[in-house]
């Protein structure tokens, strides 16, 4: 309780001078001394853009059980995928979605029953597993700067880039070799706003 109690204060405090604590809390073996490091690191995210690869080998790893919901991210620089070590779909503990939406390539994934309504279709089973690609069309990640979003030849160029992101993203799941299908959707954002989803783009087989 005493340690929960110093990352609660650190949290609430807002100092600079506390990120070491909460970055190496998010390692502590109490699940609610990491969800309060968690919740007191967020909001430094954006502001110092080194911070997302500080936490990543803290608070994610490079395996999956199939187990649980999350946010991950993928580091195209290292070709790692990176999934949390618990469940990060919202709330204080999705501090992957406010990561460094610069230098990684974003998804999420949700096991069979917790997807939402718009990804399951009629006739859809709900057994499924479904991994949704975060494209967006007008930032490139290769030059990390902002593409003219007159040009459509740039953002076909950008969506192409991003697209062997998904594949290696896509791949590892197929990797984890999980006990029920995926399917695969992209997510096609521009100008910080959603702009479409392209729905059932790839399946990935479930292993029994």
């Amino acid at each position: 309780m005493e340690r929960l109690a110093e990352v609660n204060l650190a949290a609430r405090a807002g100092s600079e001078g506390n990120i070491p604590l909460l970055v190496n809390s998010l390692s502590d073996a109490s699940r609610r001394v990491q969800r309060a490091a968690a919740r007191g690191l967020r909001r430094w995210l954006r502001s110092r853009r080194e911070l997302t690869r500080e936490i990543l080998p803290h608070y994610a790893g490079t395996t999956f059980d199939g187990s649980y919901s999350h946010c991950g991210l993928y580091d195209m620089a290292n070709d790692r995928v990176w999934i949390p070590r618990y469940a990060s779909m919202k709330g204080h503990a999705a501090l992957l979605r406010d990561g460094n939406t610069d230098e990684f390539f974003k998804f999420e994934f949700y096991r069979p029953w917790q997807a939402p309504r718009h990804l399951v279709r009629e006739n859809d089973s709900v057994e499924r597993g479904h991994l949704v690609l975060h494209f967006i069309l007008d930032w490139r990640y290769a030059g990390q700067a902002l593409a003219e979003p007159e040009d459509d030849s740039v953002l076909r160029e950008d969506r192409e880039e991003q697209g062997c992101y998904g594949s290696s993203v896509t791949s590892y799941y197929r990797e984890c070799a999980l006990p029920y299908p995926i399917t695969v959707h992209h997510l096609l954002m521009r100008g910080g706003h959603q702009a479409e989803y392209v729905r059932n783009t790839d399946t990935i087989a479930g292993h029994s």
